[in-house]
């Protein structure tokens, strides 16, 4: 059975360093023409869990203009384009926004978190054997971040109480906890 879809046509509708937005019309497999289907392209982002020794996690707080609020989330950056590695770029932010290194990264995966209308990707990983960097962190200067350590059981209460509303580190924190066997 054929469920692709087929590109008749598309333009770009809006251009930027950051985002792309393209109007296509589609042919759907059962003859249906969408004549104004609108999709984002943007960078993917690859996101670390920093997993202590003691099973603790750090994540950061920080402002999202996008939905006005301020957010508990873990370190994450955007990939410069489609042929940067991701891992590099999970070092790079942890480094930035935590002050850590770490010695060992384990991949979770790569999703999506919006496939109807968007095209980019999440890179998840957790980092374990982690030694804080001398000199701190660095952050960009768009951002103000405060840092915060939890236990895994107070993210998972954070979870459950919809305290933690950001679904990369939903995603990535309960794919460690299942990786790491945490009961």
């Amino acid at each position: 059975m054929n469920m692709k879809w087929k590109k008749l046509k598309s333009r770009n509708v809006l251009v930027t360093d950051h985002i792309n937005v393209r109007k296509d019309v589609v042919r759907l497999p059962n003859g249906l023409v969408m004549p104004d289907y609108y999709v984002t392209e943007m960078k993917s982002v690859a996101l670390v869990i920093p997993l202590f020794k003691d099973q603790s996690v750090l994540m950061v707080k920080q402002y999202r203009y996008g939905p006005n609020k301020i957010l508990f989330e873990f370190p994450a950056g955007t990939l410069k384009s489609s042929k940067e590695n991701p891992l590099k770029v999970a070092k790079k932010e942890l480094a930035e926004e935590t002050g850590y290194k770490a010695k060992k990264y384990h991949y979770l995966g790569k999703f999506y978190e919006y496939p109807t209308k968007d095209t980019h990707a999440l890179h998840l990983y957790y980092a374990t054997d982690l030694n804080k960097i001398f000199g701190g962190s660095k952050l960009e200067k768009t951002e103000q971040i405060s840092l915060h350590k939890f236990t895994l059981n107070e993210v998972l209460k954070l979870i459950e109480n919809n305290k933690i509303q950001v679904l990369g580190s939903v995603t990535a924190f309960l794919l460690t906890m299942r990786m790491i066997k945490y009961k």
